[in-house]
């Protein structure tokens, strides 16, 4: 029942974003996001509607949320988006296959995946993980770089299995059931399994990877800048605002998520302890560099070329 309450929420939410409060000449602009469930990428475009920021800013803002951060990148590589808030992960990869993108502004900083285990399990610490087989959607992807990142740094990688489940659902079922032992997934995923206890975190990732860490990004298609960079400032400015509103109201942003995510209260306020998003969206050149160089060391890149770093984000945009 709370499924169906919460998807009429979203729905509710999404006729408000693409009817109300929009000037007859406002723009027209689609702002994905990669997924739906993310309140750090979410939370900005709701709070520049709700708030007048992209009427303000002369747009008239149509949300396009996707399943994963693939299919939003394929979809930009497509020419079908030109604006979107994701991992700066995915952003990467896309950029290194010859996706015509460019990071505008930083949304996140903390990365949020972490090793989560059954809550009967006897793994008690993060050496605890020896000899356990860990979950991930598939090798070579993200998640399993996080969780080499973590074996590795605890000297473990030699000593741990890893276990392609084809996806996050069959992650979480293979983790259920004892399949496996670990997997490597974020709140937004683990949250109501973590407040029912039947999860937990062994390990949260973040305390193993570089700082400073430069999670969420928002991208926009470079064609489009050159055909229309004064809609991207205006764009950027929208979500900078969102942003910022978001992290000064927090009563606003737990009800937001209440709404969408159908997160009860111990929910709600876990989510917005570790939101955390950047104010004035300010990008780290330093953050991004240490994601660079942690895509290259786990292969993430493929065969691709890394995008040098100058090459993959601009402050132009940002007041």
């Amino acid at each position: 029942m709370k499924r169906k309450i919460s998807y009429g929420c979203l729905i509710g939410s999404l006729v408000f974003v693409l009817l109300i409060g929009v000037s007859p000449a406002a723009e027209k602009l689609k702002v994905a996001t990669s997924t739906k469930t993310s309140p750090w990428t979410y939370l900005p475009i709701f709070a520049a509607q709700e708030k007048g920021f992209w009427q303000e800013n002369g747009i008239d803002a149509q949300w396009v949320p996707f399943r994963s951060g693939g299919a939003s990148i394929r979809a930009m590589a497509a020419g079908a988006i030109n604006v979107l808030l994701s991992s700066s992960v995915s952003a990467f990869r896309g950029r290194s296959r010859g996706v015509p993108l460019i990071f505008v502004a930083q949304i996140r900083s903390r990365n949020d995946f972490s090793v989560y285990v059954r809550g009967d399990s006897p793994r008690k610490r993060p050496g605890d993980l020896k000899g356990s087989k860990i979950g991930v959607s598939r090798k070579g992807g993200s998640e399993h770089a996080y969780a080499r990142s973590v074996t590795r740094a605890l000297g473990l990688e030699k000593e741990v299995g890893f276990v392609s489940t084809g996806g996050i659902v069959e992650s979480i079922a293979s983790l259920r059931t004892g399949t496996i032992d670990a997997v490597v997934l974020t709140p937004a995923q683990m949250l109501n399994l973590m407040l029912a206890g039947e999860v937990r975190i062994l390990v949260n990732v973040d305390d193993y990877t570089a700082k400073p860490w430069t999670s969420n990004v928002m991208s926009v298609r470079i064609p489009f800048i050159k055909e229309k960079p004064d809609t991207v400032r205006r764009a950027v400015k929208s979500i900078v605002k969102g942003i910022d509103y978001t992290m000064s109201n927090p009563a606003w942003a737990k009800a937001k998520m209440k709404a969408i995510g159908g997160y009860d209260d111990r929910g709600v306020d876990y989510m917005f302890s570790i939101l955390t998003l950047t104010k004035g969206g300010k990008i780290n050149p330093e953050g991004l560099a240490n994601v660079r160089k942690f895509l290259i060391t786990f292969g993430i890149f493929g065969k691709k070329k890394p995008p040098r770093l100058n090459e993959i984000y601009t402050s132009m945009f940002l007041d």
